[in-house]
């Protein structure tokens, strides 16, 4: 699924290449001391070097969009830093975001009620999910009529479920720019068909990383827009960005924090 894992010590300057290259130049310049040489590089990139790179590829990419960008945002953590969630964990983050979503989207289109809890129930007891909600979502729950704006919110928990079926690789189509939301009706099914998922795994770390270098910046661009009270660039949905934020920071564990406290900081 896509590149393989890149490490630090797996990356040095091909020394051979290097030094027929500083030969040609001898060659053709001569050898005199004032004449400068390719020098082999015999020692380790420096440590933030992949992370660097991908803020820099990413920034081209936006620039090329026409999204504004911000030379100012720090990288993010690259691949010897960043500890992963683990395929399990992802797994029952994604259950418990379709969970209360689907609550949400019922409680919101449904004129029955009890109609939407009873099958939301039978939901948590045949997967046993009942200890993987947050304690916001266990709230939510729990509430026997939640207000029509507690239900809005947790419906949006669809984009966030996305970047996480799309990490266990289960979503086969690359993310993309968040523009739209998602295609509910394909989401749903995958959900429906998730008990029967088996050999969890997680994309390269490195794809997950591209992504979530891809949403900060992203992020960034989009409050910097509503800041000065524009419309977000190239039609970026501001809440499907959000979303997708906060699924992603989660899933690299960005500042260990769970998920009722991720902050999407720009």
């Amino acid at each position: 699924m896509g590149r393989k894992p890149r490490s630090l010590r797996g990356n040095r300057a091909g020394l051979g290449e290097v030094s027929r290259i500083g030969e040609w130049l001898s060659r053709i310049f001569g050898t005199d001391d004032k004449v400068p040489r390719v020098v082999p590089f015999d020692g380790e990139l420096p440590s933030d070097f992949h992370a660097k790179s991908r803020k820099a590829r990413t920034e081209t990419a936006l620039v090329r969009l026409g999204v504004p960008i911000n030379r100012h945002l720090p990288r993010i953590e690259d691949e010897s830093e960043v500890q992963l969630r683990s395929p399990e964990e992802v797994f029952a983050r994604f259950s418990a975001l379709m969970t209360c979503a689907l609550r949400a989207d019922g409680l919101l289109c449904e004129p029955s009620p009890h109609a939407v809890d009873s099958k939301i129930r039978e939901t948590i007891k045949l997967r046993q999910l009942a200890s993987h909600f947050s304690p916001e979502e266990t709230a939510y729950l729990a509430e026997f009529s939640p207000t029509q704006h507690q239900s809005v919110q947790f419906a949006w928990q669809y984009e966030a479920a996305l970047p996480l079926a799309w990490a266990l690789g289960r979503w086969d189509d690359e993310l993309g720019l968040p523009d739209q939301i998602v295609d509910l009706p394909r989401l749903v099914e995958l959900f429906n068909t998730a008990s029967e998922w088996q050999n969890l795994d997680l994309r390269d770390v490195s794809e997950i990383l591209d992504q979530a270098d891809l949403i900060y910046r992203l992020h960034w661009a989009c409050r910097n827009a509503s800041q000065a009270d524009e419309e977000a660039p190239v039609g970026l949905d501001y809440g499907v960005v959000m979303e997708r934020h906060k699924a992603l920071n989660w899933l690299v564990g960005y500042c260990e924090l769970e998920w009722d406290d991720v902050t999407t900081d720009t």
